[in-house]
């Protein structure tokens, strides 16, 4: 390895990593590298790259850390939960070219670890929306989706089999109420809303968004639920399981696209086929990421979600202004599913599992406090994920 010093880029990052890794000792630069990665036991053969940087990237609660590795050959290093980290070391190996290439993993006590690829550090945000806040779509946005998922379309048509998977069964048919009955979500969504009576009230009896009476929400989902377990999906895939933008890199040096962070657990369920579920999951999260997530995400940070949605309660009844349109995202993803999935996946339903995944997706992120954080964005979510379900149960109730 090169001696060159890691730069101040390490900075607050130092104290947090000597902390995670038991270092008494407070070191930066090249030396707690040294540690870190002889304490893991990364090959020698990773550790020869000039070492500029290190910095923690966010984790969630199955991970202990995500160090990335700057300098000549950029890379990560994810250490958590043995289960959890092994399934996605396993799953990124056998995936292909649209997922980062492992170049590492091993134990660490109780915990397991692996190494990869890094892409680039810039956000594809901006790509397919040129004014997150306004969430402006940009002029060749679909273009930019397919080719975001042309490595995943590949994966998909050389992995199709006959197949009803669990998961997907739990996503379109028992996700959303099994979240609105959780107490994380009911607990926020009583500080937004008031009162638990004004909760149920919005679930159950609906809210008026901009001006037009939408039923509740369990009200559209028992309808697609009925729907779909009617017509379940019968073609499972190899899918990424959390295909939204902020999950899509661009691969150094240019080329195509890279997709990080896989999903293959939802809520405990159980993977009857490992990697495996409905590939119209896949289009749902990136819908939801399209049409309202990284806006909403975006204006969040600047905490001008009052600015995209206004929530007024008048005894009882929740009215919602919400400047967010979905509509062409919508009728883009309808039109044009079979460029981004094989065509052989569009079973009947697919335009309702499309749907219904997507307002589950944005349910999803309801039960997170720290993330949402405000009662506007509270109401942003919730607003556009009714209006998933209300063009879903639409469809559903046409055939």
């Amino acid at each position: 390895m090169a001696s060159d010093p890691v730069g101040d880029g390490v900075g607050s990052n130092a104290q947090q990593l000597c902390t995670l890794f038991g270092l008494t000792e407070p070191v930066e630069g090249e030396t707690l590298y040294r540690k870190i990665t002889d304490q893991l036991g990364v090959s020698e053969t990773i550790k020869l790259a000039t070492i500029k940087g290190l910095s923690l990237l966010p984790s969630g609660a199955d991970s202990r850390a995500i160090i990335k590795i700057e300098g000549d050959f950029p890379y990560v290093i994810k250490v958590g939960a043995a289960r959890i980290v092994e399934n996605e070391r396993r799953f990124l190996e056998e995936a292909g070219p649209a997922f980062p290439r492992i170049l590492g993993h091993g134990n660490y006590g109780v915990d397991r670890w692996y190494a990869m690829e890094a892409g680039e550090p810039t956000s594809t945000e901006r790509l397919v929306l040129s004014d997150l806040i306004q969430g402006t779509l940009a002029g060749n946005w679909f273009e930019t989706v397919r080719e975001m998922t042309a490595d995943l379309r590949e994966m998909m048509s050389s992995s199709v089999i006959e197949h009803r998977c669990n998961v997907a069964n739990y996503h379109y048919t028992k996700r959303i109420r099994t979240i609105c009955g959780r107490a994380d979500f009911v607990e926020f969504a009583e500080k937004c809303l008031g009162s638990r009576e004004n909760v149920s009230r919005v679930i159950h009896q609906g809210i008026r968004l901009n001006g037009e009476q939408l039923r509740g929400a369990s009200n559209y989902d028992d309808t697609v639920s009925r729907f779909l377990s009617e017509f379940p999906s019968t073609k499972s895939t190899r899918i990424h399981g959390d295909f939204h933008l902020k999950n899509v890199l661009r691969r150094r040096g240019g080329g195509r696209f890279l997709l990080i962070d896989p999903r293959l657990q939802w809520d405990d369920q159980p993977m009857d086929k490992f990697g495996y579920s409905d590939p119209i999951y896949d289009l749902s999260t990136m819908l939801h990421s399209v049409a309202a997530m990284t806006q909403i995400l975006a204006n969040i940070d600047a905490q001008t979600t009052d600015e995209i949605c206004v929530v007024a309660i008048n005894n009882g009844a929740t009215e919602i202004d919400l400047k967010i349109d979905v509509t062409t995202p919508i009728e883009a993803f309808l039109s044009r599913s079979d460029e981004l999935v094989p065509r052989e996946c569009l079973t009947p339903g697919w335009e309702v599992r499309l749907l219904t995944g997507a307002a589950n997706a944005l349910f999803g992120w309801l039960k997170y406090e720290n993330a949402i954080k405000t009662q506007s964005a509270w109401a942003a979510v919730y607003g556009v994920a009714v209006l998933f379900l209300k063009e879903a149960a639409k469809r559903a109730e046409a055939r």
